[in-house]
């Protein structure tokens, strides 16, 4: 079984967030040991996809991109 990683922060999570259930990534099928690299894989999609999330409109909060891509001349 993998170690639980930051386990002071998933207790905090789960005391401040009683109703959520957590899973760890091995459950997903992916190594807690890799999640930042699955993670800026995912950032990099949505950057190249363009999407945007809206919080809809009667929500004071601007849309947001997940970044932009510069390519050099």
């Amino acid at each position: 079984m993998e170690a639980e990683h930051n386990p002071l922060l998933v207790k905090w999570l789960k005391e401040i967030l009683p109703q959520v259930t957590f899973h760890r990534m091995l459950e997903l099928g992916v190594s807690g040991d890799a999640k930042e690299a699955v993670l800026f894989a995912i950032l990099a999609n949505e950057s190249v996809a363009g999407g945007k999330v809206e919080f809809g409109s009667s929500s004071k909060v601007p849309s947001v991109s997940m970044g932009k891509i510069s390519f050099p001349r």
